[in-house]
């Protein structure tokens, strides 16, 4: 898959005006994007403000600016945002958070130790069905979490495991007062209110419609010099590439070669390839007869021709093979393309969605790279 971002008119101009006639539908957010804003299309809005129940990718888009994580584990370096600091154990089983100082929810109160706390009990409760359940259990086993005080929280582990500082760094707390301490969260109506720690709060949340967000101005980091952000439901990817077209969007998602060759060398538009880190693949049923022999899997895999499925379902530009064992590059690893508008590039904000969604923060250090 190929991703472009694309914004034909400035990023940080009014560009919430529009008309159902063009786009064929998600006029709800017109006229509500303010100038120095970012209207983003989707292809449907969040089913709920809690980022513990969203699983979707776009859904983590949408939520990347509503809600920070404790720390990124990157490459080559550790981003802290609620998180100040995590130290780990010589016998690598207990892990110290300690949080940012003068951290605050969206509504005013203090984000402190009891709602990471209340966060893990939250996810360790299978019958929410929450995300990072990985860091409520290590092989099945709970995970042990203590409040030190007011700002620190140890996590005890059953048994060592090596890729727990980077699943903790991911957590995503969400406030244990909105919720009343109350674990079942499934249908609490905090989901769909302002819960949110990031550096956009909620403005207006349209079901199948809209979510419109507004820099908040209390956010412990950098102050993001976007002053809205607007995702705006267009389904239909044809109706995406009339809107941003006609200047109603700023980011396009490009999914076919033949968007890709439009928009490539579109008037004032910057176009990136960049690795979504994602990986497509063909997976057999090991619980049915025919697939119990191991060796007839290997002659399946190996006699697929996989460049012809990768060009044929993917297109020439929106993918190439990935190289696994077994399956021989059977695998296809999805790529982004990204436009930017120059112009727009120079009012933005790179730190904006610098979030949990690893694309997003893919996507918005490459705009940071055309600031010059």
């Amino acid at each position: 898959t190929l991703l472009v971002l694309a914004m034909a008119i400035s990023m940080l101009a009014g560009c919430g005006g529009s008309s159902d006639e063009n786009s064929g539908e998600g006029g709800s957010a017109e006229g509500t994007a303010a100038e120095n804003s970012l209207t983003i299309p989707v292809s449907a809005t969040v089913t709920s403000l809690n980022r513990l129940l969203e699983s979707m990718a776009e859904g983590w888009l949408q939520l990347a600016p509503f809600a920070d994580e404790l720390y990124y584990v990157d490459l080559d370096e550790t981003r802290y945002y609620l998180a100040e600091s995590c130290e780990v154990s010589e016998d690598g089983l207990t892990y110290t958070v300690k949080l940012r100082d003068n951290l605050k929810w969206h509504d005013g109160e203090a984000i402190t130790a009891d709602d990471i706390v209340f966060t893990m009990a939250c996810v360790a409760d299978t019958n929410n069905g929450a995300s990072f359940t990985n860091a409520a259990y290590v092989n099945e086993q709970p995970v042990q979490v203590e409040k030190v005080d007011d700002l620190t929280v140890n996590f005890i582990l059953p048994e060592v495991s090596a890729s727990y500082f980077e699943l903790l760094g991911e957590l995503i707390p969400i406030p244990e007062h909105a919720f009343d301490g109350n674990t079942d969260i499934v249908s609490a109506e905090a989901n769909l209110t302002d819960i949110g720690s990031g550096p956009y709060k909620l403005v207006e949340f349209n079901d199948g419609e809209s979510l419109v967000l507004e820099k908040f101005e209390d956010y412990y980091g950098d102050e993001p010099q976007l002053d809205q952000v607007v995702f705006r439901v267009i389904s239909d990817p044809s109706a995406q590439e009339v809107a941003y077209q006609n200047g109603e969007i700023n980011y396009l998602p490009i999914t076919t070669d033949e968007s890709a060759d439009k928009f490539r060398d579109a008037e004032n538009t910057s176009f990136y390839e960049f690795p979504e880190g994602r990986v497509n693949y063909l997976a057999w049923n090991k619980y049915c007869a025919t697939w119990e022999n191991e060796d007839a899997v290997k002659a399946l895999f190996y006699a697929l021709d996989q460049e012809e499925i990768v060009s044929g379902a993917y297109g020439e530009s929106m993918a190439e093979p990935a190289n696994r064992e077994r399956t021989r590059n059977s695998e296809r690893r999805a790529v982004n393309l990204l436009c930017i508008d120059v112009a727009s590039l120079r009012l933005m904000c790179a730190r904006c969605f610098l979030g949990i969604f690893g694309a997003i923060k893919i996507c918005f250090a490459l705009a940071a790279l055309a600031l010059g």
